[in-house]
């Protein structure tokens, strides 16, 4: 239903045009079939793997997933190129791949044998899990973390500000994060499995910290932006699919679903606000001087997490 949905969306771009709240919606729905389809699929990740292979198995997951999403745009500019400019055309392509991939899922994945497939949960019994220390505490610590870390694209300014890029140079800066993410994930799952789940994801704040102080000290250059990107790419190969494969032992398997939707929206609405803090950091005191402010900010809530999770 997450990607069915998310696919259908690439025939209402075009039908949106240049209608604000029509585009807003549309991508609403993008949206959230994102959030319908990402625990569920991680869950499913995590009943398929051995449980001391679970950051290896999300490490190739990410992987991938990160390939794809490179690809997309590469496709979509050459696409665009030989069509010359023709984007109802590009958005019909994409549909057809996105419905390429469902029929794939729905007819050749099945959950693993010896595994759960459906129960019927409550909501009170979700909420249940939170009960237990190991998820209640990763929760916690997850959303303290995340509240903690600024937009992407408040990064991305920041990098293009300091090393003194050019405005039309912004769009291409994700790519050089996405590359380091997509070369670094399965390394780095395979040592969270080695040396800890938890304290990889942490290494991974502090690499972060170490961009936001970067950025804070107003360096300029272009080697400003490579070792700024570059760490922000760990910092996601250290973060994304580790949480998860913390996470995931903590949880029942025919609530496993449930307990890592807790952890992801729990993230997802700390940076939401984080992001929205820094704006109105940035837009008070410009953006070095906020930068500082989070820097330490993420500091603190660093060497809280140790202790909580």
């Amino acid at each position: 239903m997450g990607y069915g949905l998310s696919a259908a969306t690439k025939l209402a771009f075009p039908a949106a045009g240049s209608s604000l709240g029509a585009i807003g919606l549309v991508i609403g729905a993008d949206r959230a079939g994102k959030g319908i389809r990402t625990a569920p699929r991680d869950a499913m990740i995590t009943l398929a793997t051995p449980a001391d292979g679970l950051g290896r198995a999300f490490g190739v997951h990410r992987a991938m997933d990160t390939a794809g999403a490179l690809l997309g745009p590469i496709a979509a500019f050459g696409l665009l190129t030989v069509l010359v400019g023709d984007y109802p055309a590009v958005f019909g392509v994409s549909f057809c791949l996105a419905v390429i991939a469902v029929i794939v899922l729905a007819v050749f994945v099945r959950a693993p044998a010896g595994t759960v497939e459906r129960s019927r949960v409550r909501l009170r019994a979700g909420f249940a899990l939170l009960r237990g220390a190991g998820l209640r505490r990763t929760c916690l610590a997850a959303a303290l973390l995340g509240v903690c870390t600024v937009g992407d694209m408040f990064l991305f300014v920041g990098v293009q500000r300091s090393a003194g890029l050019p405005p039309g140079a912004l769009p291409l800066l994700p790519l050089a994060t996405a590359l380091t993410f997509m070369v670094l994930a399965s390394p780095i799952g395979r040592l969270a499995d080695r040396l800890g789940r938890w304290k990889v994801f942490l290494a991974g704040h502090v690499v972060l910290l170490a961009a936001y102080v970067v950025l804070a000290a107003s360096a300029t250059g272009w080697l400003v932006a490579v070792v700024v990107l570059a760490a922000h790419g760990v910092f996601y190969a250290c973060t994304d699919g580790v949480l998860m494969a913390h996470a995931a032992p903590h949880v029942p398997e025919s609530l496993r679903a449930t307990g890592l939707a807790f952890v992801q929206t729990g993230q997802a609405l700390a940076r939401a606000a984080g992001a929205v803090l820094f704006g109105a950091l940035a837009a008070g005191m410009a953006l070095a001087p906020a930068f500082a402010v989070f820097a330490v900010a993420l500091l603190v809530s660093v060497l809280a997490g140790s202790r909580m999770a």
